[in-house]
């Protein structure tokens, strides 16, 4: 089962999660025995509304056939949605279906005793383009528009080095380092490491809050918009 994060169309900063159809039904039925149950007792899916762990979630799609169901997470409460989108990537790993990524964010987040951890894997055809010597073009559209998100957040001026591609020890290394002072930054390549904690080809690092973390996911959902509009041969508008 892939489950996807990207944006979600809605507003500017709206990020969604998209499970399979037949997939959230069958997660559903797992979470059916667990306390958590009646956050997610949207069975029919209507659109709008609330679903997940403090109805943090909301279903996007009206049509009853569509084979995927997009999850918006609903702004005010995006701690909450984060949790409920980890609950479902835990979830998912229970059925143990390996499904090819060739062009898709996969976000695995945690909520621990000392903050937030995130790991993620983009695509093959993702990485193909941040790899490209003309990704490197598009960086000030993607920067902008992580920057932009920063300065509303804040009300001020949020200059930083935000996305860059360098040479690695796995080789092209992507890295978003966000603009806060102890130094909260994203980073990873199509290679994985071998050893250690992390078992993604993205890791964090410093994310001690629900803002960070959304931050980091913010950041990535930026990243796959371009390079999908990259991939078709159209440029987005400027912000």
């Amino acid at each position: 089962m892939l489950i996807r994060t990207e944006m979600s169309g809605v507003g500017h900063y709206g990020i969604c999660t998209i499970v399979p159809r037949d997939g959230l039904e069958k997660l559903l039925v797992l979470f059916s025995g667990l306390p958590i149950s009646e956050s997610w007792e949207n069975l029919d899916f209507d659109p709008w509304k609330p679903m997940g762990f403090g109805g943090s979630l909301r279903v996007l799609d009206k049509d009853p056939l569509e084979p995927e169901i997009k999850l918006a997470w609903s702004p005010g409460i995006l701690s909450n949605a984060m949790v409920s989108h980890s609950l479902l990537m835990r979830g998912k790993e229970t059925f143990g279906e390996e499904v090819k990524n060739s062009g898709a964010l996969e976000v695995y987040l945690a909520k621990t005793s000392s903050g937030w951890c995130l790991q993620a894997d983009f695509g093959d055809d993702i990485w193909d383009v941040i790899e490209c010597p003309e990704f490197t073009e598009v960086l000030p559209k993607i920067n902008a528009e992580i920057r932009f998100w920063w300065e509303d957040q804040s009300g001020m001026p949020r200059p930083g080095q935000y996305a860059t591609v360098f040479d690695g020890q796995c080789g092209p290394t992507l890295q978003v380092y966000q603009p806060r002072g102890d130094g909260l930054w994203v980073a990873g390549s199509r290679n994985r490491r071998t050893g250690g904690c992390s078992q993604r080809q993205l890791t964090d690092h410093n994310t001690d809050s629900s803002r960070d973390c959304f931050a980091h996911v913010f950041s990535l959902c930026v990243i796959l918009k371009h390079c999908r509009a990259m991939i078709s041969g159209h440029s987005l508008p400027p912000l």
